[in-house]
């Protein structure tokens, strides 16, 4: 990053994961030095250098990485008016975030392969899991507790690694990572150059009337940094959603590092994340509810609260055997509550008579974790090979919880119940689960001779052990549950090769697995209303996967690209289905279960390219990126429905050589999904949406070193579209589909602007 330019909070900042360094012209990475870094910086499309850690959990180039990881920093968040996750991706192809909108975004899909089996992490920390129950064929049908547990504003660098990574991060890594990594203090103020500082921003978005605004406060007493950031967000709802919507969101972030010398720190940090939705339910949609549903009302407060103390020692120069060491231990503690009053008109089965009643509900969700982890990392020279070797072990034990309690009240005589409304309540949908997670791993990345290639096996042993207990809330719901424990191998080989300093080629293998969840393994549920039921499965067995990618990267002064092709193979893949239909009185009962599929492929390929028409930081440029996935149920010989459409995005960049103002105009070319293999399933046929094209123009202005505005103008062309991944549930055949069909689809032509300053 220039000197000149500033974060979104106003600091500069330089970080172990990406940290920058202008050049102009960009210069090229000698081979005959060793391009394993220690904390520098390689190339972006800015002619800036840029690092990776999450590929191979040390830093290392982004050209001479071994696998596809896309590194996005504060300044670009800024820049590209990035307000939450799913903006995180917008240009992004071949990554999304699908939305519901009862319970928010939900989660990451990479190369087709979305929930659980992503990992998300804030500092090497774990995010919840994503938790979905309920009837999986019937959209509003059923709970859809996503993942989003985290503010962009107090974001430092967002990463994201395409593929397998269980090798170095165990089980819920079988389809990609996406970590965060937080504000750091120590960092901001050496690179603003003073003991304090502050910083403010405030955005608007039209899109849902939304404001965000957000404080950053750094101060260093002696070898103390402290940073103390707070962001508060106030929005309503979509214009196509009809309801009324009112979300708030505040985030606080606080830090203190406590430098020991120049190579070790402790930190101690605190992260604290609230979000409130209250919802009323415009009349014309309560239908989507159910034909009988009078008024709606909900509220569903999602928080995260978050400690934890770490050393770290880091010293390139040591002459010891240890060079890196990081010990951490932390504790999260994740709830979501909703709670609900619903008036109908319900009928009572004993006296066959329709009547009005209230429904009051509270549905919770716990998710607390504890754990701990050391990495540790060696380097050193065995004849003409130079190694750096990484290793360690992780430790958790995470509780998982899901009580539900309603009261249905007789609006006529007041008579209160809790039974058969469809369940006895209270009631829990899972067994209390206690899941204890422990992981060994370890990797060498070895270079030989002049640095120009380079091997990198790993190997990871990793421990799954799932404990349950039962009480009479669970039998309450006629369910069984079981515990369960596996453990697994995971090991993983690359090869990197740099015939000269512009060029790099690289292979990979590895192996991934994912232990099943508590959810999966032991939900239980019938609703006897809508005729359906989900059962536990104490036979399902973890999933693995085998997968490899080719690439090749180039990095020339005007021109720089990327290719990569991909091949994965999962067994045992878990998937819920429907393996019965069942008649009770004459009526159908549909019967849904986890269950392993015995064979799941994605393959495909990726690209991505940059041309500066002057070498250098400013001036005109053309970019392009395209990515293309094929997914495959080899078990039924049918497309994997979680593979989005072929996606490219094309754009026109220019920024003055002194990076004070810029602007550039983006396109996003979106096909159609392989809908037609789809079978439909308890007699549906699958909605899959036409493909569409967008037109965006963002553009930013420093006006002075403390002062920067940000304009972004979103679909110029206002086309009225939906995306596959929100829309992949809905049902053509369903008589309300026109009305569900409607609540998805995205804004028109819409602003995003933000101001910054610094003081």
């Amino acid at each position: 990053m220039a000197a000149s330019e500033n974060t979104p909070h106003g600091l500069p900042v330089a970080t172990p994961e990406t940290r920058y360094l202008a050049q102009t012209p960009p210069e090229p990475v000698d081979p005959t030095e060793d391009n394993v870094i220690d904390e520098d910086v390689v190339e972006d499309e800015d002619g800036l250098l840029r690092i990776t850690v999450t590929g191979t959990r040390t830093p290392r180039t982004i050209q001479t990485s071994p696998t596809t990881v896309t590194v996005m920093d504060a300044e670009e968040v800024n820049r590209l008016l990035i307000r939450d996750i799913s903006d995180l991706v917008r240009y992004e192809p071949g990554v999304s975030v699908r939305n519901n909108l009862q319970f928010g975004l939900q989660d990451f899909n990479i190369r087709g392969i979305d929930g659980n089996r992503v990992l998300i992490q804030v500092d090497d920390i774990r995010l919840p899991s994503a938790f979905q129950f309920g009837n999986p064929v019937t959209v509003g049908a059923g709970f859809n507790l996503g993942r989003d547990y985290f503010d962009t504003e107090i974001l430092r660098t967002a990463e994201i690694l395409r593929g397998p990574a269980s090798t170095l991060y165990g089980s819920d890594a079988l389809g990609g990572t996406v970590s965060y990594f937080t504000l750091d203090p120590t960092e901001l103020i050496d690179n603003v150059g003073r003991n304090s500082a502050a910083t403010g921003s405030t955005n608007f978005d039209s899109r849902n009337g939304g404001f965000a605004s957000t404080l950053v406060q750094v101060y260093r007493f002696n070898n103390i940094d402290t940073l103390l950031a707070y962001s508060r967000r106030d929005s309503s709802e979509a214009e196509n959603l009809g309801d009324d919507q009112i979300n708030s969101r505040n985030s606080l972030l606080g830090k203190l590092v406590y430098n020991l010398d120049e190579t070790s720190a402790v930190d101690f940090t605190v992260e604290l994340f609230d979000n409130d939705t209250d919802t009323t339910t415009a009349d014309e949609n309560l239908p989507l509810i159910t034909g009988t549903t009078t008024r709606f009302e909900e509220e569903i407060d999602t928080n995260r609260t978050r400690f934890s103390l770490a050393y770290k020692y880091d010293n390139a120069e040591s002459t010891s055997f240890l060079n890196f060491a990081q010990a951490r231990l932390y504790f999260q503690d994740a709830r979501t509550q909703e709670e609900n009053e619903r008036e109908l008109l319900s009928f009572d089965f004993r006296t066959f008579q329709t009547l009005p009643a209230l429904r009051v509900s509270e549905n919770r969700f716990a998710d607390q974790v504890f754990g701990g982890d050391v990495q540790l990392r060696s380097d050193f020279d065995w004849g003409n090979s130079s190694h750096r070797l990484t290793y360690g072990v992780d430790v958790s034990n995470t509780f998982n919880a899901r009580p539900r309690d309603r009261v249905q009240t007789d609006l006529i005589t007041g008579a209160t119940t809790q039974t058969a409304i469809p369940d006895d309540f209270p009631t829990r949908d899972y067994p209390n689960s206690d899941t204890l997670r422990a992981g060994v791993y370890l990797q060498n990345e070895i270079e030989f001779g002049d640095g120009s290639f380079s091997v990198i096996p790993g190997l990871r042993y990793d421990y799954y052990d799932l404990n349950i207990s039962i009480d009479e809330d669970f039998e309450r719901n006629g369910a069984t549950a079981t515990d369960f424990s596996d453990s697994s191998f995971a090991p993983s080989l690359a090869l990197v090769y740099q015939p000269s300093s512009e060029l790099s080629f690289y292979g990979r293998y590895s192996r991934g697995f994912r232990a099943p969840q508590y959810d999966e393994i032991n939900s239980g549920f019938t609703n006897q209303i809508f005729g359906y039921r989900t059962e536990p499965n104490p036979d399902l067995e973890a999933e693995t996967s085998n997968s490899f990618e080719v690439g090749m990267r180039g990095n020339f002064s005007k021109f720089n690209f990327s290719l990569a092709g991909f091949y994965n193979r999962y067994d045992d893949f878990i998937d819920n289905q429907l393996i019965d239909t069942e008649f009770v009185q004459g009526r159908p009962f549909l019967v849904f279960q986890n269950v392993n599929l015995n064979e799941v492929e994605t393959y495909g390929a990726e690209a991505k390219a940059e041309y500066q028409f002057t070498p250098g930081q400013g001036g005109f440029s053309l970019l392009g990126t395209i990515a293309w996935t094929e997914g495959n149920n080899l078990t039924s010989d049918e497309p994997l429905s979680t593979v989005d459409p072929i996606e490219a995005v094309l754009g026109l960049r220019y920024r003055s050589s002194d990076q004070r103002w810029g602007a550039e105009f983006v396109s996003t070319l979106v096909g159609t999904a392989r809908g037609e293999g789809f079978e439909p399933e308890a007699g549906q046929d699958p909605f899959v949406p036409d493909g569409y094209s967008v037109f965006d123009l963002i553009g930013y202005y420093q006006v002075h070193s403390n002062l920067t505005l940000n304009l972004g103008l979103f679909n110029l062309f206002d086309t009225d579209y939906e995306r596959y991944a929100d829309v992949r549930f809905l049902d053509s055949n369903d008589s309300l589909f026109d009305l569900r069909r409607a609540r998805f689809e995205q804004p028109g032509l819409n602003v995003q602007a933000g101001v910054t300053w610094q003081f």
